[in-house]
């Protein structure tokens, strides 16, 4: 049940525009802002990290492609790693329904757990090979 569960998540995360468009925001601002951030504070210190980290922001809000890297590292999930997300959605959610779901993430502060969550869970479980 759990593995269907998972596979009806993953149809409504795949065809969520705003899921998307959080996920694909996050990414950028969290890539470019570490990138500015280590090249500004090896150049000029404390403050050129301050100073890099939001040039860096400012030009990952314009770049990124990172949402079908995370699709792919879902799909590619076994059944085991399905079902252990699927229960942890199910008590986020705290409903096993799929239309619970799709009315949790219509939230914005709830479509930013959902992908917390997941992707902890990808870092966590496969050791980063996502």
């Amino acid at each position: 049940m759990s593995v269907w569960y998972f596979n009806e998540v993953f149809k409504v995360i795949e065809k969520s525009k705003p899921l998307r468009e959080t996920f694909v925001g996050v990414a950028k601002q969290t890539g470019w802002t570490a990138a500015g951030t280590a090249a500004g504070g090896l150049l000029a210190g404390p403050l050129g990290a301050l100073f890099g980290g939001v040039a860096g922001a400012i030009l990952g809000y314009g770049y990124s492609d990172d949402y079908d890297n995370f699709l792919t590292a879902l799909r590619s999930m076994t059944d085991r790693e399905k079902c252990e997300v699927s229960e942890q959605i199910q008590t986020l959610v705290k409903s096993t329904a799929i239309e619970a779901f799709s009315v949790f993430i219509a939230i914005e502060a709830n479509r930013q757990k959902v992908i917390d969550l997941l992707s902890s869970f990808l870092k966590t479980d496969s050791n980063t090979n996502y």
